[in-house]
């Protein structure tokens, strides 16, 4: 973590250690999933709407094919990764953990 100054939040330095989680240009995280079907797929958009309610962040996100459902974590303030999206990951890990029907693309 590195310190942008006095009352800027910290960011991150290297990409989420986390498998499935790739990092883009600007500061951007996504991740894409492919579950059983489309009920599989909003089920799991919701419970993942759920958890993220308690964080200042929220992820983007995308169904697709039916099935394939597509995170994208940012910082809109353009102050790159900080502790908040990072959280935020951690809270979408959780989510998709728990899911077994819930498997990488």
């Amino acid at each position: 973590m590195t310190s942008d100054g006095p009352g800027v939040p910290a960011t991150t330095t290297h990409g989420p250690s986390h498998p499935g989680w790739r990092r883009l240009p600007g500061d951007v995280l996504t991740r894409e999933l492919r579950l059983r079907d489309f009920d599989a797929a909003m089920a799991l958009v919701r419970r993942v709407a759920e958890a993220a309610e308690d964080h200042l962040r929220r992820p983007d996100m995308c169904i697709t094919e039916f099935n394939h459902v597509h995170f994208t974590i940012a910082n809109l303030h353009h102050a790159g990764l900080t502790q908040a999206e990072l959280r935020l990951l951690a809270k979408v890990d959780a989510v998709v953990d728990a899911d077994p029907l819930a498997t990488g693309v």
